[in-house]
């Protein structure tokens, strides 16, 4: 549900929308909302995203740190066998 404010906004946008292109019928608040409902969807969509690839990204961090511990224990035993 949204909150006043966001009501409020959606009815400031369409009054600066009245001013600068004339009279227009007046809109009913479930039809605003409904004009509204794809960006809200497209910005669902795009957090949803962001938050994998934030996932992938921490995960990708951890294998190459773990990468490196190994390659760091595999070059000890390097040098160990080579002394």
């Amino acid at each position: 549900m949204l909150s006043y404010l966001q009501v409020q906004s959606i009815q400031d946008r369409l009054g600066d929308y009245k001013h600068r292109h004339g009279n227009l019928p007046d809109p009913s608040i479930p039809q605003l909302l409904e004009a509204e409902r794809p960006f809200r969807t497209a910005w669902a969509d795009t957090s949803d995203k962001l938050r994998r690839a934030d996932e992938d990204l921490r995960r990708m961090q951890r294998a190459e740190r773990m990468t490196v511990e190994m390659l760091k224990v595999v070059d000890s035993l390097i040098d160990e066998f080579e002394d």
